[in-house]
């Protein structure tokens, strides 16, 4: 199934009355299996190809519902910085380009996060871009579809951190087959790229992947996924989501997307 934009606000209303409700101006996730199920990729898309509006509506819903969800945004400075108080400075921590990346990808991602038991992974936002908003509120509403249990790591790349980082480059791995994935099942994806030279694809070449249709990624997921647990074990991040329960949750403050982003 290939997705589109919610067309209007009463739809949109429907939509989210289907699976929240507000009680003493707070939101509350009442349908947790619909939202995961469909509602809230809907909302993802909705954040990014939706007219102003809606677009807008959506990517607020999804902030709410991941704070509900506990998988809020959060910045990883003092995090990090607690790690290396305590002498674990010998991490490689993996990094994720989000602009325009692939919902699929993204599902690939989190769910061999989840799997391998990761816990620092940092997610890399461009406060400069104009669609910044949706790109974090894909992310979002990606964790919480896939049960990621902590509040989830962006980051500005411009900002020096403490430790050595290693990209997660998905740009790459699907031009150039980083992972080895079968041919066969690449070639949905690969069409829309590989006739243009890499380092000629512009961000509109990119935009397009995100719009393919579910079917297209239907048999690259399982590939997808072994292929990012294998990277895991790799870099040595594998069981490393205790430092997240033991540094990060305990003093996460919650935030609202306006004062973010």
């Amino acid at each position: 199934m290939k997705l589109m934009p919610t067309p209007t606000r009463d739809e949109l209303k429907t939509l989210l009355e289907s699976i929240i409700e507000i009680r003493n101006k707070k939101v509350y996730v009442k349908n947790q299996p619909l939202m995961r199920k469909e509602v809230i990729t809907q909302l993802a898309f909705n954040s990014l190809f939706a007219e102003a509006s809606i677009r807008q509506t959506s990517q607020k819903a999804i902030w709410q519902i991941s704070q509900y969800m506990g998988t809020p945004y959060a910045t990883p400075e003092n995090f990090l910085t607690c790690i290396l108080r305590d002498g674990i400075d010998s991490m490689k921590i993996p990094t994720v380009n989000i602009e325009w990346i692939p919902i699929e990808i993204l599902e690939s991602i989190i769910e061999a996060c989840n799997e391998m038991e990761v816990g620092p992974i940092l997610f890399l936002i461009d406060r400069s871009h104009p669609e910044v908003k949706g790109f974090v509120s894909t992310v979002l509403a990606v964790t919480v579809k896939k049960q990621f249990q902590a509040p989830v790591l962006f980051y500005d790349a411009e900002t020096p951190l403490p430790f050595e980082t290693e990209l997660l480059d998905w740009k790459k791995l699907l031009y150039f087959n980083s992972f080895d994935l079968p041919e066969d099942n690449l070639k949905a994806i690969q069409k829309h790229l590989i006739q243009i030279p890499f380092k000629n694809l512009t961000e509109n070449d990119w935009k397009k992947i995100i719009t393919l249709s579910e079917e297209d990624w239907v048999d690259l997921r399982e590939n997808l996924y072994d292929a990012y647990c294998d990277l895991f074990e790799e870099f040595d991040v594998n069981e490393t989501f205790v430092l997240l329960k033991r540094y990060l949750i305990p003093s996460l403050s919650k935030q609202t997307i306006s004062n973010i982003l």
